[in-house]
């Protein structure tokens, strides 16, 4: 992240993770980027690429469980659900 030691001591806790929560996302966008001309030159490049490979099976990423549905199963899983959505 480029941060001194003496200005990761003057951070909380909870701006450190904020912190470093944007730098991954940051750093998964990129990844995103490289990957996606990774796929294109596999898929469209002349390779001879029998079958479609996506983005996904080339490079996996935490951005893309983001995007996956989850079915809720039981009671306990609502409720958990539930608490995301309520205010602090």
């Amino acid at each position: 992240m480029g941060l001194k030691p003496l200005e990761v001591k003057a951070l909380s806790l909870k701006d450190f993770n904020l912190m470093i929560t944007g730098y991954q996302r940051r750093q998964d966008i990129e990844n995103n980027r490289t990957r996606q001309i990774m796929t294109f030159i596999l898929n469209y490049g002349g390779m001879g690429a029998q079958e479609y490979f996506p983005a996904e099976k080339v490079w996996p990423l935490s951005i893309d469980k983001e995007d996956e549905k989850r079915m809720i199963t039981s009671l306990r899983m609502a409720k958990e659900l539930l608490k995301e959505f309520e205010p602090y």
